[in-house]
């Protein structure tokens, strides 16, 4: 079962110790959510008490933001970690010869990784400078709305058809 079934401060080990440690000394500047979360929580508030926050982040954690709010999880996670392993399974493709589809904070660690990145639309400053910075890299769509990621899904399908 796992703990998908047990209420987050019952929960065991170092992501749910710090969630409680957390949860009794929280302020109303900074606010929990762990709603439909199994192996990671949410932090949100004003960036200074996020900050703070993820300062104090223990041993074996990590932290990215996401939509204005401070991801938690352990340090074995993350889209990073993720995408690697998915490299790896599938045959040692090196990240330069990898795509990723991504819009917001907490996926630049792994869009600076791979070698092309498609971007549905601005949603962060923190894309919008990755995208000025290497115009060569990414690709933004320019569609409006869930068209974007349509269309740039047909892009990256065109562009391995025409290999």
């Amino acid at each position: 079962m796992g703990q998908d079934g047990i209420p987050p401060d019952q929960r065991q080990g170092t992501l749910w110790n710090y969630y409680l440690a957390l949860s009794i000394g929280a302020s109303d500047r900074v606010r929990l959510d762990s709603a439909s979360y199994t192996t990671a929580f949410r932090i949100k508030g004003a960036e200074d008490a996020l900050e703070a926050v993820r300062q104090s982040i223990p041993l074996g954690l990590s932290t990215s933001y996401n939509l204005g709010s401070a991801d938690v999880y352990p340090c074995t996670s993350g889209k990073v970690n993720a995408g690697m392993y998915m490299l790896e399974k599938w045959g040692g493709i090196t990240p330069n010869e990898s795509a990723f589809l991504c819009d917001d904070d907490n996926d630049m660690e792994l869009a600076a990784l791979v070698g092309k990145v498609y971007v549905p639309c601005i949603t962060a400053d923190s894309v919008a400078e990755a995208v000025k910075a290497r115009p060569d890299k990414f690709i933004v769509s320019g569609y409006p709305s869930v068209f974007a990621t349509e269309k740039l899904l047909e892009t990256i399908i065109r562009s391995q058809l025409c290999r």
